[in-house]
């Protein structure tokens, strides 16, 4: 993802937190994380191979 994705997704994120003040930050961004997903580099992968049970 690019650095401009990044900024113009957290700034998203931030607005809806604004809006909705009643509701905590941390459901805001979990539902974003759930909505968009995340994914991980392959030297990422490789890293925490090693460490699966």
């Amino acid at each position: 993802m690019s650095e401009m994705t990044d900024n113009s997704r957290l700034a998203e994120v931030e607005s809806i937190i604004e809006k909705y003040p009643d509701v905590p930050p941390e459901a805001v961004f979990k539902e974003d994380l759930l909505r968009l997903g995340v994914s991980f580099s392959e030297d990422a992968l490789r890293l925490c191979g090693g460490f699966k049970p």
